[in-house]
């Protein structure tokens, strides 16, 4: 499996930074993990599906990251 993406963005609008990462190959997955403020993340799979590229973007303009 080989990392493809790395973002970070706040996705859970808390004021701290979380991460999504895409990874590719054997067992190809991509995962957003949220941090509790205080450098502890959890992970969570987006259902088995890996992309190249990520990126985290307001693309609905509504003030916040999608």
């Amino acid at each position: 499996t080989e990392g493809r993406g790395l973002a970070a963005g706040d996705l859970d609008n808390d004021g701290d930074f979380d991460l999504i990462s895409s990874f590719s190959g054997v067992g190809s997955v991509t995962y957003y993990s949220l941090n509790d403020g205080e450098g502890n993340f959890t992970n969570y799979l987006l259902d088995d599906v890996a992309f190249l590229n990520v990126w985290l973007m307001d693309a609905d303009e509504d003030g916040d990251l999608d």
